[in-house]
């Protein structure tokens, strides 16, 4: 699948198929302590890592092109956690980690039936 972002952020394939993908950046996944923590034992691989910070990041697969009553709806589905992102993290590098493809969690099961209900 090609895919493209559309003018509203969600990402969608470019041959102009009905399925979208809507990404949106989640909360803080680690804390101070374990970023510390990991932090130390990358240093003993790779010495010159100066930080590191962890987010969740939240892919929804759409059967249509999100709109915009949609894209907010999710939105405040998604806010958990006292809120999103920390916004002032400079991000130097990126390395997103997922599931295998076609993999269903529990929490994402939970997560479409939840969607599902809001009519998105």
């Amino acid at each position: 699948m090609t895919v493209g972002i559309s003018s509203n952020g969600s990402l969608r394939n470019v041959d102009k198929s009905v399925v979208s993908i809507f990404a949106t950046r989640g909360p803080v996944a680690i804390n101070q302590a374990q970023a510390g923590k990991l932090l130390a034992q990358l240093r003993e691989i790779e010495p010159n890592i100066e930080s590191i910070y962890a987010e969740y990041v939240h892919f929804s697969w759409l059967g249509h092109e999100i709109s915009d009553e949609e894209q907010s709806k999710l939105l405040e589905i998604l806010a958990y956690q006292g809120g999103n992102v920390d916004s002032k993290q400079e991000r130097v590098s990126d390395c997103t980690v997922a599931p295998r493809l076609g993999t269903i969690s529990p929490w994402s099961s939970k997560a479409s039936d939840i969607v599902r209900l809001c009519g998105i």
